[in-house]
């Protein structure tokens, strides 16, 4: 998996973590901020591989359908933009900008 990839998944776990089971924040957390091995994190779940293999999988996919439903991540990049534009050009236009996000 290459490091966007991962760095993509972390900041969709920061979103969404509230909304994910237990046991899947854990192996999350354990793969990808912990940097365990899939069966360093069976042993310690006292699981197969695969079973954290599926588990991680599904999680994923998990993370992306609230993402694509709920666009929590995509709001917060446009919103940040849009202000980061405010105060660099003083355009109290953009605010329009900032409410149609809001408003999504």
């Amino acid at each position: 998996m290459e490091l966007e990839d991962k760095q993509e998944i972390i900041s969709l776990l920061s979103f969404y973590e509230p909304l994910l089971s237990k046991k899947a924040n854990q192996y999350l957390e354990s793969y990808f901020i912990d940097d365990l091995s899939m069966i360093e994190i069976a042993e310690n779940a006292g699981v197969t591989k695969q079973a954290i293999s599926d588990r991680i999988k599904r999680a994923i996919k998990e993370l992306n359908k609230f993402e694509n439903k709920l666009g929590l991540k995509r709001k917060f990049v446009a919103r940040i933009k849009i202000e980061k534009e405010i105060l660099k050009t003083g355009n109290l236009k953009l605010l329009e900008k900032l409410i149609e996000v809001e408003e999504q």
